[in-house]
């Protein structure tokens, strides 16, 4: 069987080596032969698109290979919705799929059951590190004594419009031009 290794990890600071090691191991135990090794870097499971994720997905789509295999079903993807979609995809090109760590796969019904349920998790999980974060950043706020800035973005697309530059429309509104440039982006 032809079996494709999906590795990610979230930061530039992390390596996917002890993932690779595990499933190069499996697959030699397994007898099955690696097709294509796919590693993204510094890339959040959130984002549907990741460039070596994007070329296994086009690559599945032409069946190069018979079988996914990842460390943790999270490497894959971390929204429920979006997990399913692959799932989906791997399910019409007749591709199995295989989570190493957590002993799951979909050839049979039990598996399928189970990445149902670990993909619910891996969701809820994210939200609790995005509503963490969201209140770590209002507490730093308040800590800090700092006001929640009140700027009126029909003011900086028109100071814009005139022609002033990110500081000077910062100068003006009270805020950096980090702030302004962000403001600008959001039409």
């Amino acid at each position: 069987m032809k079996v494709a290794l999906y590795v990610r990890v979230s930061t530039y600071e992390q390596s996917p080596d002890m993932q690779l090691k595990e499933l190069r191991d499996y697959c030699q135990r397994m007898k099955y032969d690696i097709y294509r090794e796919y590693t993204d870097i510094g890339e959040s499971g959130a984002k549907t698109s990741r460039p070596q994720f994007n070329l296994f997905m086009e690559d599945m789509r032409k069946r190069l290979f018979d079988a996914v295999l990842v460390w943790k079903l999270d490497r894959m993807g971390r929204s429920l919705l979006h997990l399913l979609q692959i799932m989906e995809e791997l399910k019409t090109k007749n591709i199995d799929f295989i989570s190493y760590s957590q002993n799951l796969n979909t050839m049979d019904s039990t598996g399928k059951l189970l990445f149902n349920i670990i993909g619910s998790f891996a969701e809820f999980e994210r939200d609790i590190i995005r509503e963490r974060v969201l209140a770590g950043k209002r507490k730093s706020v308040i800590k800090q004594g700092r006001k929640p800035l009140q700027i009126n973005r029909h003011e900086v697309h028109r100071l814009r419009e005139e022609g002033k530059t990110l500081e000077q429309i910062g100068d003006e509104v009270g805020c950096s031009y980090g702030t302004v440039y962000n403001l600008l982006r959001m039409k």
